[in-house]
Protein backbone atom coordinates (compact mmCIF):
# COMPACT_ATOMS: atom_id res chain seq x y z
CA UNK A 1 0.00 0.00 0.00
CA UNK A 2 1.23 3.32 -0.51
CA UNK A 3 1.56 6.16 1.84
CA UNK A 4 1.78 9.78 0.95
CA UNK A 5 3.73 12.07 2.96
CA UNK A 6 3.46 15.68 2.84
CA UNK A 7 6.40 18.38 2.50
CA UNK A 8 5.51 21.80 3.66
CA UNK A 9 8.89 23.27 2.27
CA UNK A 10 7.10 26.41 0.72
CA UNK A 11 10.63 28.54 1.14
CA UNK A 12 9.41 31.80 3.30
CA UNK A 13 10.24 35.04 1.80
CA UNK A 14 9.92 38.85 3.15
CA UNK A 15 9.86 42.47 1.82
CA UNK A 16 12.95 44.13 3.69
CA UNK A 17 12.53 47.88 4.02
CA UNK A 18 15.92 49.38 4.32
CA UNK A 19 16.52 52.91 5.49
CA UNK A 20 18.43 55.51 4.66
CA UNK A 21 18.90 59.25 5.64
CA UNK A 22 20.41 62.05 3.26
CA UNK A 23 21.70 65.08 3.98
CA UNK A 24 21.32 67.94 1.73
CA UNK A 25 24.62 69.60 0.59
CA UNK A 26 25.76 72.78 -0.16
CA UNK A 27 25.38 74.77 -3.36
CA UNK A 28 26.62 77.89 -4.91
CA UNK A 29 23.32 77.86 -6.37
CA UNK A 30 20.44 79.22 -3.33
CA UNK A 31 17.30 77.83 -5.15
CA UNK A 32 19.51 74.48 -6.27
CA UNK A 33 20.34 74.18 -2.31
CA UNK A 34 17.00 74.87 -1.14
CA UNK A 35 15.54 72.14 -3.33
CA UNK A 36 17.99 70.19 -2.66
CA UNK A 37 16.97 70.78 1.22
CA UNK A 38 13.20 70.30 0.83
CA UNK A 39 13.87 66.95 -0.99
CA UNK A 40 15.94 65.38 1.83
CA UNK A 41 12.91 66.47 4.47
CA UNK A 42 10.29 64.87 2.48
CA UNK A 43 12.64 62.27 2.06
CA UNK A 44 13.07 61.53 5.47
CA UNK A 45 9.64 62.21 6.52
CA UNK A 46 8.73 59.28 4.02
CA UNK A 47 11.58 57.18 5.88
CA UNK A 48 9.54 57.85 9.55
CA UNK A 49 6.03 57.04 7.81
CA UNK A 50 7.91 53.97 6.13
CA UNK A 51 9.08 53.25 9.93
CA UNK A 52 5.78 53.73 10.98
CA UNK A 53 3.67 51.24 8.20
CA UNK A 54 2.12 54.35 6.76
CA UNK A 55 3.15 53.64 3.13
CA UNK A 56 0.59 55.63 1.64
CA UNK A 57 2.02 59.22 2.83
CA UNK A 58 5.59 57.75 2.75
CA UNK A 59 4.78 57.50 -1.46
CA UNK A 60 3.30 61.27 -0.95
CA UNK A 61 6.62 62.41 0.45
CA UNK A 62 9.33 60.26 -1.87
CA UNK A 63 7.06 61.61 -4.68
CA UNK A 64 7.87 65.27 -3.04
CA UNK A 65 11.52 64.59 -2.71
CA UNK A 66 11.74 63.50 -6.35
CA UNK A 67 10.07 66.87 -7.44
CA UNK A 68 12.52 69.24 -5.64
CA UNK A 69 15.16 66.96 -6.62
CA UNK A 70 14.70 64.76 -9.84
CA UNK A 71 18.06 62.98 -9.88
CA UNK A 72 17.48 61.82 -5.87
CA UNK A 73 18.42 57.99 -6.59
CA UNK A 74 17.58 56.69 -3.18
CA UNK A 75 14.35 58.22 -3.07
CA UNK A 76 13.25 56.89 -6.40
CA UNK A 77 14.49 53.39 -5.15
CA UNK A 78 12.24 53.97 -1.58
CA UNK A 79 9.48 55.11 -3.76
CA UNK A 80 10.09 52.07 -5.56
CA UNK A 81 10.66 49.89 -2.61
CA UNK A 82 7.05 51.16 -0.58
CA UNK A 83 4.83 50.55 -4.25
CA UNK A 84 6.25 47.61 -4.13
CA UNK A 85 4.44 47.30 -0.72
CA UNK A 86 1.63 48.40 -1.68
CA UNK A 87 1.35 45.95 -4.26
CA UNK A 88 2.26 48.26 -7.53
CA UNK A 89 4.77 45.51 -8.85
CA UNK A 90 4.66 47.60 -12.24
CA UNK A 91 5.45 51.10 -10.62
CA UNK A 92 7.60 49.58 -8.46
CA UNK A 93 10.03 48.55 -11.40
CA UNK A 94 10.16 51.92 -12.85
CA UNK A 95 11.48 53.25 -9.76
CA UNK A 96 13.43 51.10 -9.09
CA UNK A 97 15.03 50.95 -12.65
CA UNK A 98 14.92 54.89 -12.83
CA UNK A 99 17.17 54.59 -9.77
CA UNK A 100 19.43 52.63 -11.47
CA UNK A 101 19.59 54.68 -14.86
CA UNK A 102 20.87 57.22 -12.13
CA UNK A 103 23.61 55.75 -10.27
CA UNK A 104 24.32 52.54 -11.98
CA UNK A 105 26.41 51.10 -9.07
CA UNK A 106 23.79 51.26 -6.46
CA UNK A 107 23.96 48.18 -4.67
CA UNK A 108 20.80 47.88 -2.64
CA UNK A 109 18.78 48.64 -6.05
CA UNK A 110 20.41 46.02 -7.73
CA UNK A 111 19.44 44.03 -5.44
CA UNK A 112 15.56 45.39 -4.89
CA UNK A 113 15.55 44.74 -8.82
CA UNK A 114 16.58 41.11 -8.27
CA UNK A 115 14.41 39.95 -5.63
CA UNK A 116 11.65 42.10 -7.22
CA UNK A 117 12.01 39.57 -10.16
CA UNK A 118 12.30 37.04 -8.27
CA UNK A 119 9.04 37.09 -6.07
CA UNK A 120 6.92 38.56 -9.65
CA UNK A 121 9.02 36.43 -12.63
CA UNK A 122 10.88 33.76 -10.87
CA UNK A 123 11.46 32.24 -13.86
CA UNK A 124 12.98 35.46 -15.21
CA UNK A 125 14.86 36.29 -12.82
CA UNK A 126 18.43 36.68 -12.29
CA UNK A 127 21.66 35.84 -10.76
CA UNK A 128 24.11 38.27 -11.73
CA UNK A 129 21.72 41.46 -10.03
CA UNK A 130 22.54 39.88 -6.79
CA UNK A 131 26.11 39.20 -7.38
CA UNK A 132 26.11 43.11 -8.45
CA UNK A 133 24.90 44.04 -5.55
CA UNK A 134 26.81 42.13 -3.34
CA UNK A 135 29.96 43.60 -5.77
CA UNK A 136 28.72 47.24 -5.23
CA UNK A 137 28.94 46.79 -1.42
CA UNK A 138 25.05 46.17 -0.39
CA UNK A 139 26.47 42.70 1.00
CA UNK A 140 23.81 41.99 3.77
CA UNK A 141 22.89 38.66 4.91
CA UNK A 142 20.10 38.94 2.87
CA UNK A 143 21.61 39.11 -0.15
CA UNK A 144 22.58 36.05 -0.02
CA UNK A 145 19.70 34.49 1.65
CA UNK A 146 17.23 35.61 -1.84
CA UNK A 147 20.40 34.59 -3.90
CA UNK A 148 19.88 30.74 -2.55
CA UNK A 149 16.61 31.02 -3.05
CA UNK A 150 16.47 31.68 -6.90
CA UNK A 151 19.32 28.60 -6.80
CA UNK A 152 16.92 26.73 -5.78
CA UNK A 153 14.26 26.93 -7.28
CA UNK A 154 16.39 26.44 -10.13
CA UNK A 155 16.81 23.35 -8.14
CA UNK A 156 20.87 24.14 -7.31
CA UNK A 157 20.35 22.54 -4.18
CA UNK A 158 24.18 22.74 -3.46
CA UNK A 159 24.61 26.32 -4.71
CA UNK A 160 21.53 27.22 -2.40
CA UNK A 161 22.52 25.78 0.83
CA UNK A 162 25.82 26.95 -0.14
CA UNK A 163 24.53 30.69 -0.02
CA UNK A 164 21.95 29.99 2.85
CA UNK A 165 25.01 29.41 5.04
CA UNK A 166 26.64 32.64 4.04
CA UNK A 167 23.34 34.37 4.94
CA UNK A 168 23.47 32.65 8.35
CA UNK A 169 27.32 33.08 9.62
CA UNK A 170 26.56 36.86 9.15
CA UNK A 171 23.27 36.68 10.49
CA UNK A 172 23.11 34.12 13.67
CA UNK A 173 19.49 34.42 14.27
CA UNK A 174 18.35 34.25 10.62
CA UNK A 175 15.04 31.93 11.50
CA UNK A 176 13.88 31.97 7.79
CA UNK A 177 17.24 31.06 6.69
CA UNK A 178 17.04 28.20 8.77
CA UNK A 179 14.35 27.06 7.79
CA UNK A 180 15.21 27.62 4.03
CA UNK A 181 18.24 25.57 4.21
CA UNK A 182 16.61 22.77 6.14
CA UNK A 183 14.02 22.52 2.67
CA UNK A 184 17.31 22.63 0.56
CA UNK A 185 19.04 19.81 2.57
CA UNK A 186 15.57 17.74 2.90
CA UNK A 187 15.73 17.96 -1.07
CA UNK A 188 19.63 16.21 -1.26
CA UNK A 189 18.14 13.73 1.36
CA UNK A 190 20.71 15.38 4.00
CA UNK A 191 17.58 14.19 6.92
CA UNK A 192 20.19 14.87 9.49
CA UNK A 193 21.28 18.47 8.41
CA UNK A 194 17.65 19.31 7.73
CA UNK A 195 16.37 18.65 11.05
CA UNK A 196 19.20 20.90 12.71
CA UNK A 197 18.31 23.28 10.75
CA UNK A 198 14.52 23.11 11.47
CA UNK A 199 15.49 23.12 14.98
CA UNK A 200 17.54 26.02 14.66
CA UNK A 201 14.54 27.89 13.16
CA UNK A 202 12.16 27.16 16.56
CA UNK A 203 15.03 28.07 18.60
CA UNK A 204 14.67 31.64 16.62
CA UNK A 205 11.31 32.14 15.49
CA UNK A 206 8.60 29.93 17.70
CA UNK A 207 6.27 30.82 15.36
CA UNK A 208 7.77 28.84 12.62
CA UNK A 209 5.30 25.54 13.03
CA UNK A 210 5.83 23.92 10.09
CA UNK A 211 9.29 23.23 11.17
CA UNK A 212 7.35 20.90 13.27
CA UNK A 213 5.78 19.37 10.33
CA UNK A 214 9.28 18.75 8.11
CA UNK A 215 11.42 17.56 10.60
CA UNK A 216 8.64 15.32 11.29
CA UNK A 217 8.91 14.47 7.65
CA UNK A 218 12.88 14.07 7.56
CA UNK A 219 12.23 11.24 10.82
CA UNK A 220 9.70 9.13 8.60
CA UNK A 221 12.43 9.14 5.49
CA UNK A 222 15.32 8.27 8.13
CA UNK A 223 12.28 5.67 9.57
CA UNK A 224 12.17 7.48 12.87
CA UNK A 225 8.71 6.94 13.14
CA UNK A 226 7.98 7.54 16.68
CA UNK A 227 10.09 10.49 16.65
CA UNK A 228 7.79 11.90 13.59
CA UNK A 229 4.60 10.89 15.76
CA UNK A 230 6.42 13.52 18.75
CA UNK A 231 7.13 15.76 16.85
CA UNK A 232 3.53 16.25 15.08
CA UNK A 233 2.02 15.81 18.51
CA UNK A 234 3.82 19.14 19.57
CA UNK A 235 2.57 20.78 16.53
CA UNK A 236 -1.14 19.36 16.18
CA UNK A 237 -1.33 20.40 19.69
CA UNK A 238 -0.17 24.13 18.77
CA UNK A 239 -2.98 23.93 15.93
CA UNK A 240 -5.63 22.03 16.35
CA UNK A 241 -6.97 22.66 13.05
CA UNK A 242 -3.74 21.47 11.05
CA UNK A 243 -5.41 18.14 8.57
CA UNK A 244 -2.44 18.21 7.50
CA UNK A 245 -0.61 17.19 10.35
CA UNK A 246 -3.03 14.84 11.53
CA UNK A 247 -3.02 13.32 8.10
CA UNK A 248 0.83 12.79 8.51
CA UNK A 249 0.99 11.67 12.12
CA UNK A 250 -1.66 9.03 10.88
CA UNK A 251 1.09 7.59 8.26
CA UNK A 252 3.85 7.46 10.77
CA UNK A 253 0.64 5.11 12.99
CA UNK A 254 0.53 2.57 9.91
CA UNK A 255 3.76 2.38 9.65
CA UNK A 256 4.52 1.35 13.24
CA UNK A 257 1.37 -0.90 12.70
CA UNK A 258 -1.04 1.39 14.88
CA UNK A 259 -3.59 0.87 12.15
CA UNK A 260 -6.60 1.89 15.08
CA UNK A 261 -4.29 4.94 15.81
CA UNK A 262 -3.88 6.40 11.94
CA UNK A 263 -7.78 5.68 11.85
CA UNK A 264 -8.23 7.90 13.96
CA UNK A 265 -5.80 10.38 12.68
CA UNK A 266 -6.98 10.08 9.28
CA UNK A 267 -11.15 10.56 10.06
CA UNK A 268 -9.99 13.60 12.40
CA UNK A 269 -8.13 15.06 9.05
CA UNK A 270 -10.84 14.49 6.99
CA UNK A 271 -13.75 16.26 9.77
CA UNK A 272 -11.49 18.98 9.20
CA UNK A 273 -11.00 18.88 5.64
CA UNK A 274 -13.93 16.62 3.82
CA UNK A 275 -11.73 17.29 0.20
CA UNK A 276 -8.40 15.96 1.64
CA UNK A 277 -7.75 13.00 -1.04
CA UNK A 278 -4.45 11.72 0.47
CA UNK A 279 -6.37 11.40 3.65
CA UNK A 280 -9.07 9.69 2.01
CA UNK A 281 -6.54 7.22 0.20
CA UNK A 282 -4.75 6.40 3.57
CA UNK A 283 -7.37 5.85 5.51
CA UNK A 284 -8.29 3.24 2.68
CA UNK A 285 -5.09 1.43 2.85
CA UNK A 286 -5.70 1.45 7.00
CA UNK A 287 -8.74 0.33 6.60
CA UNK A 288 -7.72 -2.94 4.38
CA UNK A 289 -5.09 -3.27 6.71
CA UNK A 290 -8.13 -3.75 9.55
CA UNK A 291 -9.72 -6.21 6.94
CA UNK A 292 -12.76 -3.97 6.34
CA UNK A 293 -11.83 -3.89 2.14
CA UNK A 294 -15.46 -2.94 1.00
CA UNK A 295 -15.64 -0.11 3.20
CA UNK A 296 -11.45 0.53 1.94
CA UNK A 297 -12.84 0.61 -1.62
CA UNK A 298 -15.45 3.24 -0.82
CA UNK A 299 -13.15 5.50 0.79
CA UNK A 300 -10.79 5.33 -2.32
CA UNK A 301 -13.98 6.08 -4.33
CA UNK A 302 -14.29 9.21 -2.34
CA UNK A 303 -10.84 9.91 -3.41
CA UNK A 304 -10.55 10.10 -7.14
CA UNK A 305 -14.26 12.10 -6.57
CA UNK A 306 -12.33 14.58 -5.39
CA UNK A 307 -8.82 13.84 -7.69
CA UNK A 308 -9.83 11.97 -10.32
CA UNK A 309 -6.18 11.73 -11.26
CA UNK A 310 -4.89 10.32 -8.02
CA UNK A 311 -3.02 7.44 -9.81
CA UNK A 312 -1.83 5.79 -6.48
CA UNK A 313 -5.89 5.66 -5.32
CA UNK A 314 -6.62 3.90 -8.46
CA UNK A 315 -3.61 1.82 -7.67
CA UNK A 316 -4.24 0.66 -4.55
CA UNK A 317 -7.95 0.29 -5.04
CA UNK A 318 -7.05 -2.12 -7.76
CA UNK A 319 -4.73 -3.55 -5.33
CA UNK A 320 -7.68 -4.25 -2.97
CA UNK A 321 -10.44 -5.43 -5.39
CA UNK A 322 -7.50 -8.03 -6.17
CA UNK A 323 -7.67 -8.99 -2.57
CA UNK A 324 -11.57 -9.44 -3.12
CA UNK A 325 -11.06 -11.56 -5.96
CA UNK A 326 -12.47 -8.71 -8.52
CA UNK A 327 -9.06 -9.26 -10.78
CA UNK A 328 -10.59 -7.61 -13.83
CA UNK A 329 -12.19 -4.56 -11.60
CA UNK A 330 -7.94 -4.60 -10.23
CA UNK A 331 -6.64 -4.59 -13.77
CA UNK A 332 -9.06 -1.63 -14.91
CA UNK A 333 -7.66 -0.09 -12.25
CA UNK A 334 -4.19 -0.76 -12.59
CA UNK A 335 -4.79 0.04 -16.36
CA UNK A 336 -6.18 3.34 -15.41
CA UNK A 337 -2.98 4.52 -13.07
CA UNK A 338 -0.51 2.94 -15.89
CA UNK A 339 -2.05 5.43 -18.57
CA UNK A 340 -2.05 8.33 -15.42
CA UNK A 341 1.64 7.65 -15.88
CA UNK A 342 2.06 5.43 -12.38
CA UNK A 343 4.79 3.01 -12.98
CA UNK A 344 3.83 0.58 -10.84
CA UNK A 345 0.37 0.67 -12.22
CA UNK A 346 2.48 -0.12 -15.55
CA UNK A 347 3.77 -3.17 -13.79
CA UNK A 348 0.50 -4.77 -12.36
CA UNK A 349 -1.05 -4.19 -15.69
CA UNK A 350 1.45 -7.33 -16.76
CA UNK A 351 -0.08 -9.69 -14.39
CA UNK A 352 -3.34 -8.97 -16.48
CA UNK A 353 -2.11 -10.69 -19.62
Amino acid sequence: MYKKFFIVCGFLLVVPIFLYAQQSQGSSDVNVFLKKKSAGLAYNKGIDNVRAGKFQDALTNFTEAINANPSFDMAYLQRGKVKFQLSDNKGSLEDINKALQINNNLGEALFCLGYAMLVTDTAHAKFDLFDKAIQNGFAEPFVYYYRGILKAYKKDYIGAASDISIAIERKPDYSFAYFDRGCVRFMTNDFQGASYDFRQALYYDSTLLAAFNNMANCRTYSGDYQGAINDLTKLIAKQKSNSMALNNRGCAKYQLGDYTGASYDFKASLNLNEKYASAYSNLANDTAKLGDYKTAIEYLDKALKINPDFSNALLNRGLIKELTGDLDGACSDWNSAAKKGNPDGARYVKECK
